[in-house]
């Protein structure tokens, strides 16, 4: 499951926690990680908007809830949050996750988009949404 963090100053980001559901209406979660990594980014993290596309890659012998998707562009400057995973299975077998998220600058909230296929590697991506209907380019 996806959580919402906060640090220092505030700023919101996203964690991740693993664990079980029983079928008797049981939850379990699994303790967290003891030391949080952010991802490596890679792309066009220096801009902001629907044009600030990157990528973040975690280390893989890291466990996913130690991993940390925290603000990298100026969009996301003051925190990301809300993030809403779906599970996408694809024609061939193939399977994806995708996520809506919030990005706040301090002055403007804008929506994103991530996907990952294995939740080591995180394509973050704009949704443009000025001028109509909103657009995404998935790549």
């Amino acid at each position: 499951m996806s959580v919402r963090a906060v640090g220092e100053a505030h700023i919101s980001s996203i964690e991740f926690r693993t664990g079980v559901i029983w079928s008797a209406d049981e939850v379990r979660i699994d303790d967290p990680g003891k030391h949080l990594v952010t991802g490596q980014a890679s792309g066009d993290s220096g801009t902001s908007g629907a044009s600030g596309d990157y990528q973040l890659r975690f280390p893989a012998d890291r466990p996913l809830s130690e991993r940390v998707i925290y603000p990298t562009i100026p969009d996301e400057s003051r925190g990301i949050e809300d993030a809403r995973f779906i599970r996408f299975a694809y024609d061939d077998g193939r399977i994806t996750y995708f996520a809506t998220y919030t990005a706040f600058d301090g002055v403007q909230i804008v929506p994103r988009l991530l996907r990952t296929d294995d939740f080591q590697t995180f394509d973050m991506t704009g949704i443009d949404v000025r001028g109509g209907e909103p657009t995404m380019v998935l790549r």
